[in-house]
């Protein structure tokens, strides 16, 4: 098995590859055409019937309307998370009275504008897990940085099987493996 980067989803290379059958490839498909989740498919559908089957889906447009997904819902959980504050507690959590006051003070700024500060967003996009977007599941895990499901698209014996999706959790992730590779192993002896 030969392991490569998104060039190869190159046309002229897979005809080359399924032409040679004693190739068998993987490598990362393109998120703008996976169907890894529910919000994968729904958004490829609505892309297609507003611009058309024939369409080119980019990679860019499918993250820039995760990014907007994101950044709504991150919106959204943290002014929920302003109306949920007790603001006697605020001070609680805090390391320093001053601490206290800016989280008091943005806290209150939050209740009478309707709009969560920068900090308070960050916190509540932290807090994302299992983000389900057009591209794949999305986490932060309190990280500052997402991680998110690949799909590895394969070519054995000539032939294009289902992608396999690689998780960032690595108990999951080697739980599908698992299942994956098995079902690999009897393909490729088919």
């Amino acid at each position: 098995l030969f392991l490569g980067t998104r060039a190869w989803g190159d046309k002229d290379f897979l005809e080359f590859v399924k032409a040679n059958k004693q190739l068998h490839i993987g490598y990362p498909a393109e998120q703008a055409t996976n169907n890894e989740t529910a919000m994968s498919q729904k958004f490829m559908e609505a892309f297609r019937t507003k611009y058309g089957e024939d369409a080119e889906l980019s990679q860019r447009t499918v993250v820039a309307f995760d990014a907007y997904l994101l950044a709504v819902t991150a919106m959204d959980r943290a002014m929920q998370a302003v109306r949920d504050t007790d603001p006697d507690t605020i001070a609680q959590n805090s390391a320093t009275d001053a601490e206290a006051r800016a989280k008091k003070e943005a806290w209150q700024v939050a209740r009478e504008t309707g709009i969560p500060s920068g900090t308070q967003i960050k916190d509540a996009l932290n807090g994302i897990d299992n983000f389900e977007g057009a591209s794949g599941v999305i986490n932060y895990k309190g990280k500052n940085e997402a991680t998110k499901s690949v799909s590895i698209s394969h070519i054995a014996n000539g032939t294009e099987l289902p992608a396999y999706v690689s998780e960032p959790d690595a108990a999951r992730a080697e739980q599908l493996r698992r299942r994956y590779f098995a079902g690999l192993r009897h393909e490729m002896l088919a």
